[in-house]
């Protein structure tokens, strides 16, 4: 999954997304960028691919389905970096968060992420968005409708 689909909380303006770059200027650890996709029962290596100052590091943690995961990038400049995390299991099919935090101390770059990659059984099939828009539209099925208020609704 490209970076730049993930989602950013608590505060999605603490770093940059656009599509060309993916995420950048993470230097905050308060951040959690996360994806949400829909993945089979079974086993998922999950991987980051990011870019980092040569010689910089960055301690990363994805976690899956409530299991956590930890590994060190070693930065290449302006080549990609790919960060391991294997091993984990889905036990029931469906929607699942894919969250990856920094464990760097505040002020010290994460990476410039440029995707999320997955592979395993529980990848057959998979379903993840490829819009980079973060607006969600909005339904409201317990609006009271004003009496006497005649109301147009398309879906």
């Amino acid at each position: 999954m490209p970076a730049f689909t993930a989602y950013v909380a608590p505060t999605p303006n603490g770093v940059s997304v656009a599509e060309k770059t993916g995420v950048t200027d993470w230097h905050d650890p308060a951040l959690r960028v996360s994806w949400f996709g829909q993945l089979q029962a079974g086993g998922l290596d999950g991987a980051i691919a990011l870019r980092l100052s040569a010689g910089a590091t960055s301690r990363l943690r994805l976690t899956v389905a409530g299991t956590p995961r930890e590994a060190t990038a070693i930065g290449k400049g302006q080549d990609l970096v790919v960060v391991e995390f294997p091993g984990f299991t889905i036990t029931r099919p469906g929607m699942a968060e894919l969250v990856l935090e920094s464990l760097n101390a505040p002020g010290h770059p994460a990476g410039d992420l440029q995707e999320l990659r997955l592979h395993g059984p529980a990848t057959v099939g998979a379903h993840f968005s490829g819009n980079p828009k973060r607006a969600a539209p909005s339904v409201h099925l317990w609006y009271q409708v004003p009496a006497g208020k005649e109301v147009a609704v398309c879906w």
